[in-house]
């Protein structure tokens, strides 16, 4: 199963079999770093957690790569997903709310209620959490005509395409990752920091840059997948070297920061703007896109990799009305294997669930 060939399993919507199984491992990892199940001192916890990073950027680059797949943006279907996503955005901001009013956390007032459902105004004692990733994926179909018409208007267009993800990718990736170098380097030499955070003022990319840096790169990903099946078929460790590499990189910057290699219940700041993360994301992309054969794993993309829209809904919600009603049970017995079992068993109830959302007319739109 091969970049070049796209592994294609036929049927009324036509699936590319090892996204399946990258979007599930992405999904599983990002379930395994929400409200998480492990003791301070996890090592291994850790190493997971630093991957989960790579989660959400590789769902992106899927985007990517399968949007600029169509030759034709037809308006009426772009509008219609459009409309849909914001729509399941609004009820699904709604229920979390409903749930934290249900546990007497919150009582906004109605204009506080409005602002947040349709303005994406948060509410300090509402923890939507994921939906973050919703409001960057509605920001970059906003630009999805643009960076379709630039992809498909010959090699012009794509250069012109290149240039706007080289210009997210150095607001949203490269400023973050020399700022923090530069400013651990002259604390440690003593030194007053000088901050180049600065010049992004000058980068007309304002948010979720590095976001549409991900999904421009996905579409980059499919132009030259045959190159790229070539070479990774020359350098078969390669996938998994960048995958160590940008995973160790995103430990050291937590150790850097924490002093620490264990989990010690801290989420590094700025994950998804480090270099790092863009090391690991592809390593990760490309181990999934260079598997061969019948891989066990590939069940995971049967199972959970066409669902993961309805499952990255779900889950966060489920684990926060958990952590409120169960957890406290199992704080003694906090482990790895823990966190992996809260992860499966998530999984397969969302899983489940948005099976069966998916057949009711009306909701459906909700996980699709």
């Amino acid at each position: 199963m091969v970049l070049g060939d796209l592994n294609v399993t036929p049927g009324k919507n036509e699936r590319i079999d090892y996204l399946d199984t990258l979007k599930a491992v992405s999904m599983l990892l990002v379930i395994f770093c929400h409200y998480v199940m492990l003791p301070n001192g996890s090592i291994l916890g850790n190493v997971l957690m630093s991957l989960s990073w790579a989660a959400v950027p590789c769902f992106m680059m899927t985007s990517g790569f399968l949007m600029h797949r169509k030759e034709v943006l037809k308006p009426k279907g772009y509008f219609r997903r459009l409309s849909h996503i914001y729509a399941a955005y609004v009820i699904w901001r709604l229920i979390y709310l409903a749930v934290y009013f249900a546990f007497g956390k919150v009582r906004p007032t109605i204009k506080e209620v409005i602002s947040y459902l349709f303005f994406a105004r948060d509410l300090a004692e509402v923890n939507t959490g994921a939906m973050w990733y919703i409001v960057a994926y509605i920001a970059v179909l906003l630009l999805y005509p643009v960076t379709h018409f630039l992809y498909h208007g010959g090699n012009k267009g794509k250069r012109v395409l290149a240039f706007l993800g080289c210009i997210a990718g150095v607001r949203g990736l490269l400023v973050p990752s020399v700022n923090w170098l530069i400013e651990k380097i002259m604390t440690a030499a003593g030194t007053e920091p000088i901050s180049i955070s600065y010049l992004n003022g000058l980068n007309p990319i304002a948010n979720s840059a590095n976001m549409l840096f991900y999904f421009i790169l996905g579409a980059f990903l499919f132009e030259y997948r045959k190159e790229i099946t070539a070479f990774i078929d020359r350098h078969r460790l390669l996938p998994y070297a960048l995958v160590l590499t940008g995973t160790a990189g995103i430990m050291f910057a937590k150790y850097v920061e924490t002093g620490a290699f264990g989990w010690n219940g801290v989420y590094l700041t700025g994950g998804y703007t480090r270099i790092t993360t863009l090391v690991a994301s592809v390593g990760l992309f490309l181990c999934a896109a260079s598997g061969r054969g019948h891989s066990p794993i590939r069940f995971l993309g049967r199972m959970i990799g066409k669902y993961t829209m309805g499952i990255y809904y779900i889950h966060y919600i489920l684990l926060a009305a958990c952590s409120s009603i169960v957890y406290g049970y199992f704080r003694p017995y906090y482990s790895f294997g823990l966190n992996i079992l809260k992860t499966i068993l998530t999984a397969a109830f969302c899983t489940a669930v948005t099976i069966v959302m998916r057949k009711l007319p009306g909701i459906r739109i909700l996980v699709e």
